[in-house]
């Protein structure tokens, strides 16, 4: 009992992850002296992050077709709402950047800017997400220059 409180305390004291809400759920069901207000409390907090974290995935995972003003208007109710769950979510730090970059799609991939290390090309002036052209941050800023697949292809 005395290492749940502890627990529990941490995780109310700073913005906790999804997965250390559940972990103190899941520990609340084994506390011999069970208050059931805290039960409910933790579970309504992990069931409302969860919700959210779908919802922002399938956001940012959107098909092309789905306009970015659509995006930016849901994006921003999502942040909106993501106000009144006290859960340190990566998805969020995602969302940001993605708003932040008007949804613009990026890469290869298409995909958004994640916030996640991005890198440019000087030939066209694209911008690729390191993973998806092989490129770790470290190697990425030691470069002066780079080139993206697209561009060699035309200089070969």
């Amino acid at each position: 009992m005395k290492v749940w409180a502890l627990q529990a305390g941490l995780c109310f004291e700073k913005r906790a992850t999804l997965n250390e809400y559940q972990s103190l759920f899941t520990g609340s069901l084994k506390v011999p002296l069970r208050v059931m207000s805290v039960d409910m409390l933790l579970r309504n907090l992990v069931e409302r992050a969860k919700s959210w974290t779908e919802r922002a995935r399938k956001l940012l995972n959107s098909p092309i077709e789905v306009p970015s003003t659509t995006i930016v208007v849901e994006g921003q109710k999502l942040l909106y709402s993501v106000n009144n769950i006290p859960v340190d979510m990566p998805e969020e730090k995602q969302l940001v950047a993605c708003l932040d970059d008007s949804a613009t799609r990026y890469c290869l991939c298409k995909g958004f800017n994640d916030g996640g290390f991005m890198i440019g090309c000087d030939g066209c002036e694209n911008w690729y997400h390191g993973r998806c052209v092989g490129l770790s941050q470290k190697v990425g800023e030691a470069l002066t220059a780079w080139t993206c697949p697209q561009c060699l292809k035309k200089i070969k």
